[in-house]
């Protein structure tokens, strides 16, 4: 029985990547061989190892590779939040890029949602 799952997210900006890691206390590991359940290997790009995560997960260029089996539970929280911010991240690098004002809000409607708001 397979635990792997994966989130399609397109990965460009490897660099990016990492930085979020750093801002959000995730280890960012340059390493190609990532190890899975019941010995299983796979090529990536990079790995991230989460907190009270069991397996780290794999990057690629097509998104997150990962195996949650045997981790602790209340942690996909962590892979969440690492997805959630490295798109916020790409957004708001990508308004600075074409010269658009940009700001990071919260609705008051929804706690922890965030999004960015592009002024043209």
């Amino acid at each position: 029985m397979s635990h792997v799952s994966m989130i399609e997210l397109e990965v460009k900006d490897l660099k990016l990547l990492q930085r979020v890691c750093r801002k959000l206390g995730f280890e960012f590991i340059e390493n190609n061989t990532l190890s899975l359940y019941s010995g299983v290997k796979s090529q990536v790009d990079a790995q991230i190892r989460l907190p009270g995560w069991k397996y780290n997960v794999g990057v690629t260029s097509k998104g997150f590779t990962y195996d949650h089996w045997g981790s602790k539970p209340d942690t996909m929280k962590h892979l969440v939040g690492l997805k959630n911010e490295y798109v916020l991240t790409v957004s708001e690098k990508v308004a600075r890029k074409n010269r658009h004002r940009n700001r990071r809000k919260t609705k008051a409607e929804r706690p922890g949602w965030q999004f960015v708001e592009v002024y043209v």
